[in-house]
C-alpha cells in the first residue's frame, strides 16, 4: 500500500473517532455549554468529512492519474473545511456571549 493510502485510511479512522468522541463528550456537558459544544461538534465533524475529501483528492489523483479529479476533490474539500471554521467561529461567539455575564 503506497504511502497516501495509509494517510488516507489514518485520515479516515481519526476523523471517525474525533467525532465520535466529540459527540460522546458533548452528553456530559455543562448546561451553559451546551449549545456552543453543540455547533463544535458539527464543525468538527464537518472539517473530518474535509480532511477526508482533500485526502480522496491525493489518494484518487495518484491512482487514476487524473491531476483534473485531484484538483477538484480538493477544491470541494476546502470549501468544505471554509464552511466548517465558520461554524467554530459562530460556537466561539456564543461562548464569549456567555462569559460575558460573568465580567470575562
Amino acid at each position: 500500500m503506497d504511502t497516501i493510502g495509509v494517510i488516507f485510511l489514518a485520515t479516515i479512522l481519526i476523523g471517525i473517532i474525533a467525532t465520535i468522541l466529540a459527540y460522546y463528550a458533548n452528553k456530559y456537558a455543562l448546561d451553559e455549554l451546551k449549545k456552543s459544544l453543540k455547533l463544535r461538534t458539527y464543525a468538527l465533524a464537518i472539517i473530518c468529512f474535509g480532511f477526508i475529501i482533500h485526502t480522496a483528492g491525493d489518494y484518487y489523483g495518484h491512482l487514476y492519474g487524473s491531476e483534473n479529479l485531484e484538483l477538484t476533490l480538493e477544491s470541494i474539500a476546502h470549501v468544505i473545511i471554509f464552511i466548517s471554521i465558520i461554524i467554530c467561529l459562530l460556537s466561539t461567539k456564543k461562548i464569549m456571549e456567555i462569559s460575558r455575564e460573568y465580567k470575562f
